[in-house]
């Protein structure tokens, strides 16, 4: 693995995710400090997770000042320029599973540079990858887009397979660079589309009818040895 070419996908990670936390905090009218919490929330929130997950200490940030460097120069670039961002329509789209991508690739490089296994290692990409914008959504009182009816944390994991699977099946063709670029313009591209044709997973209803409570009932009777 290239350690300069990590460290540069990190960086971009962390830019776009602080760019979203800085977008979602001027649009609640939060005061400058609001605006660098969520900000510095967004960009390190999942890596922070991963890294206690893995037990590291300290976590990344603490010891990388290009990590703190770069949420700074964030807050300031998207506070001036956020007018210009909001009419970049689609392309805020664009840019923020660009920055799945990259924090999902970083999270799954952490877990296979400590020797998990690949479930795991997608696991932490995932955790990488969405754990920043729960993390802003709770803080600026919003519902998780994790919990949300459109594709996000599903196309981190899709993306981790995809990734896992050109490891297996291409590692003799495409260098790491190749994967890993082919692993997070996978993740864009799933991304936009899922959000352009409006896809998502099945959800399981509740029926509230007299009938189905009934049934449930019933059911429960049977379970605890009623006649």
């Amino acid at each position: 693995m290239d350690h300069l070419f990590f460290v540069v996908l990190n960086i971009i990670g962390t830019f776009m995710f602080a760019v979203s936390g800085v977008s979602v905090a001027i649009s609640k009218d939060y005061d400058l400090f609001g605006i660098a919490v969520l900000g510095f929330a967004t960009a390190i929130g999942g890596g922070t997770l991963r890294d206690m997950m893995l037990g590291v200490g300290p976590v990344s940030w603490m010891s990388d000042y290009a990590t703190i460097i770069t949420v700074l120069v964030a807050i300031i670039v998207s506070s001036l320029f956020l007018g210009y961002i909001h009419k970049l329509g689609w392309w805020n789209i664009v840019f923020d599973g660009a920055g799945l991508g990259v924090f999902t690739l970083v999270g799954m490089q952490k877990g296979i540079d400590h020797g998990l296994s690949p479930l795991v290692c997608v696991l932490l990409g995932t955790i990488t990858g969405a754990g920043g914008g729960v993390i802003r959504d709770v803080l600026s009182g919003e519902r998780p887009m994790l919990f949300q009816k459109e594709l996000y944390a599903s196309v981190s994991i899709a993306g981790g397979a995809f990734y896992f699977l050109l490891r297996a099946l291409a590692s003799d063709r495409l260098t790491w660079h190749w994967q890993a670029v082919a692993c997070i313009v996978f993740i864009v591209a799933l991304r936009v589309i899922a959000v352009r044709f409006n896809w998502s997973l099945p959800r399981i209803r509740a029926h509230r009818s007299g009938t189905n409570r009934a049934r449930l009932r019933k059911m429960a009777g049977l379970f605890r040895g009623d006649d």
